[in-house]
């Protein structure tokens, strides 16, 4: 039952904090921790104990909810968790491994992704058609236009509509549905490539998740700071990874600063602000 579950999700963070904390206070651990961990932490000790921290403040919200959800003790361990982007908990892999089905799954190499594309709903948030028309700066990082310039989603069920120099692109940069010769993914961005770091739990997830927590509990004023929090850290998150166009400072800061994305008085925060923003990051 889901309750046992979650329940147990928690007890399980509890007892990884416990003996975090414990290896924080030896002075080797992180060193013959970091044999084993090239990939993820690289043996940092306080990156894991913010993980477990976070695990357990995405648990304590599943019961966002059921009467007696805990705001509270969402906000905490949320606030125990990342403090920025730099901390997030995200998996490494190898420019050159041994075998292919070490690369990344979502790369082209792995050949798995070749028919998938971004859903109309997606481009939709992106173009800003639900909150004004406020063009998001994501969207051409994130997506390889059209050869007409257009971005393009597709429905649900319904499939590819999009055909000649409008065709939507794939994740590798392609608009053609057959495997990428040879893996090659220079035409891949984001998440897509062979050897892109893959997250595990962002600091931008964590925020949201404290800003609805915020927002049930009635403080609207720290959930717009969290909210706020949340899609500036998603902007730092994606400075870790290349994107078709680059997003600029000054096109990240009038983002911000459109009312239609950050209201001007914390009252007018809706959770339908927060979720969408949470889905986009």
């Amino acid at each position: 039952e889901q309750q046992d579950v979650y329940a147990y999700v928690i007890q399980i963070a509890d007892s990884a904090a416990l003996y975090l904390t414990r290896a924080l206070a030896d002075p080797g651990a992180s060193a013959r921790l970091a044999k084993a961990d090239q990939f993820f932490y690289g043996g940092n000790i306080q990156g894991y104990l913010k993980l477990a921290y976070g695990a357990k403040a995405m648990a304590y919200h599943r019961w966002y909810n059921k009467a007696d959800y805990k705001a509270d003790s969402v906000i905490k361990y949320a606030n125990l968790s990342f403090s920025n982007a730099s901390e997030e908990a995200i998996v490494k892999f190898e420019a050159n491994p041994v075998a292919n089905d070490q690369r990344n799954f979502f790369g082209p190499a792995r050949q798995n992704l070749a028919t998938f594309r971004n859903t109309e709903w997606l481009v939709n948030m992106w173009k800003g058609v639900y909150w004004g028309n406020v063009v998001d700066p994501r969207m051409a990082f994130f997506m390889k236009p059209a050869v007409d310039g257009s971005f393009n989603g597709l429905k649900p069920g319904v499939g590819n509509t999009f055909t000649g120099n409008a065709a939507t692109n794939n994740f590798w940069g392609f608009p053609n549905t057959s495997v990428v010769a040879g893996g090659v993914d220079t035409a891949s961005r984001t998440y897509f490539k062979n050897n892109s770091p893959f997250p595990i739990m962002t600091y931008a997830q964590i925020q949201f998740v404290k800003a609805e927590a915020a927002f049930k509990k009635g403080d609207k004023a720290t959930a717009l700071q969290a909210y706020v929090a949340g899609i500036n850290g998603h902007f730092d998150h994606l400075t870790k990874f290349t994107g078709y166009t680059p997003i600029t400072p000054a096109a990240r800061a009038a983002f911000l600063a459109n009312s239609n994305i950050v209201p001007a008085n914390a009252a007018d925060l809706t959770r339908s602000q927060i979720l969408m923003q949470k889905f986009i990051a």
